[in-house]
């Protein structure tokens, strides 16, 4: 099946990293393989690749790399039930994730929360966090037109320059 090679990929990834002796290409495998490990539902297996590479990104002082992982811990922790441990990976992401103005993360990590609270009973909270979760999707949807429109009028601003250039030169 496509995990179980997916898995394989992750290993071989990992163990070249380590003879390489890149930390940072070590710390994203083991994200990679935790992501793996959780879809096979292997769930504690998955914790404990995300740990490894929490260790190194926290060490390094890397927060992209902890807001990232933050989140796949929150999502994790939320599968096996530990809404305790969810949380507090969630909320140490989405800290982050307001601090690198990462708008992707904060939606990812403003859904998770949404679904603890709404797991809780707390629905006024998880509300909350739905909306956030809500308007950052909105605001990424946004920009991702306007980046489409922008692409698409340059487009067509380069293919009218270029065909009026084509009839001042055919018409020398």
């Amino acid at each position: 099946d496509l995990y179980d090679t997916a898995l394989t990929y992750a290993q071989k990834a990992i163990a070249v990293a380590l003879a390489m002796k890149d930390s940072l290409a070590f710390s994203s495998f083991n994200n990679d393989l935790g992501r793996v490990l959780a879809a096979k539902g292997q769930l504690k297996a998955s914790l404990a690749a995300h740990m490894t590479s929490l260790s190194y990104y926290s060490r390094t002082n890397d927060k992209l790399g902890q807001t990232e992982t933050f989140y796949h811990l929150a999502r994790t922790s939320l599968l096996l039930k530990d809404r305790t441990a969810a949380s507090n990976y969630a909320f140490r992401g989405l800290a982050l994730a307001r601090e690198l103005r990462r708008k992707k993360d904060i939606k990812e990590l403003g859904q998770v929360l949404a679904e603890i609270y709404q797991q809780r009973g707390d629905y006024r909270t998880a509300m909350q966090y739905f909306q956030l979760y809500k308007d950052y999707s909105d605001s990424l949807y946004i920009e991702q037109i306007r980046k489409q429109s922008f692409s698409m009028e340059s487009k067509y601003e380069y293919r009218s320059e270029e065909r009026r250039v084509g009839k001042e030169c055919r018409s020398r």
